[in-house]
């Protein structure tokens, strides 16, 4: 079930990208099955940071990052296949 919902977010992601005013984190964090202190966490960390903010601060996520958040989903997917079945 975990990986449908996996492959179902990585599809979605993709009719997401090219929105030109960016997504909001709490978008990012719909779309991706992400939560909100995870992709925070990502930005604090350097792994995936926002291309811009608002004058408020606001995380604003555009198309390379989402589509570096798409890669990286797709490695944790392929990893845990992996995992499964050298483990089956």
């Amino acid at each position: 079930m975990r990986g449908e919902r996996a492959i179902r977010t990585v599809v979605g992601m993709e009719q997401t990208v090219g929105r030109s005013d960016g997504l909001t984190v709490g978008e990012v964090a719909r779309i991706s099955g992400l939560t909100v202190r995870t992709l925070h966490h990502y930005d604090e960390t350097g792994l995936l940071s926002p291309s811009a903010r608002t004058r408020a601060g606001h995380r604003r996520y555009g198309e390379q990052e989402l589509l570096r958040l798409r890669q990286m989903l797709i490695r944790c997917i392929l990893i845990s296949a992996m995992l499964l079945v050298s483990h089956g």
